[in-house]
């Protein structure tokens, strides 16, 4: 039971939920910091409903989608420029690239600190 406890802690531990929106679309991004991914899901009626995915990252946070997710921003013509924390990891920021005349904007995703640590052992 101890080793499945240190597991949960330790991928529990190092999980951080950001919120934020843009133009009608509403982002909750979930980062596993030790395993360097992202859960990414999209909300609004720009983008046709909702859209969710993953995606990894590198030390320098260049991110890399999941084809899925890649797949179906290409399809709406979204492209991710770049993604970088402020140093106390409060907020998140996104450059994105959107289509037609609408250019390039940063969103900023918040952290959210609403959650508490539960002990699960």
């Amino acid at each position: 039971m101890v080793p499945i406890c240190l597991i949960l802690v330790q991928a529990l531990g190092g999980t951080l939920r950001y919120s934020g929106g843009l133009l009608g679309v509403n982002a909750d991004v979930t980062l596993f910091t030790l395993q360097a991914r992202a859960a990414i899901r999209l909300q609004g009626i720009p983008i046709g409903g909702v859209v969710e995915g993953g995606a990894s990252y590198d030390t320098d946070y260049k991110v890399t989608l999941d084809d899925e997710l890649t797949r179906r921003l290409r399809h709406l013509r979204v492209h991710i420029v770049s993604v970088f924390p402020t140093p106390s990891w409060d907020h998140v920021y996104v450059k994105v690239r959107l289509p037609f005349f609408l250019g390039t904007h940063t969103i900023g995703l918040a952290r959210d600190t609403s959650i508490t640590r539960v002990s699960v052992c």
